[in-house]
């Protein structure tokens, strides 16, 4: 009885793993395309050169990247 307690828990976080992977790493993809791969090395440097803005930037794409996560498990619980 208790097995069954513990998968019937489970089962939503199990079966949205891979939609959270994927959704995940779309966003990880998106930003190195648009901020790494996409800008010159001029580019890059002179973002590089303003750390407020760039840890500004990243502090915001790690929230986009943790976002798949706490909306899964929002919906779930």
């Amino acid at each position: 009885m208790r097995t069954v307690g513990v998968e019937t828990i489970l089962a939503p976080v199990v079966e949205g793993g891979g939609a959270i992977s994927d959704d995940t790493l779309t966003v990880l993809l998106n930003h190195i395309d648009q901020a790494h791969l996409e800008q010159s090395l001029g580019q890059r440097v002179t973002d590089l050169l303003n750390a407020d803005g760039y840890v500004q930037m990243h502090t915001v794409r790690a929230g986009q990247l943790r976002a798949p996560t706490e909306d899964f498990l929002t919906d779930s619980c």
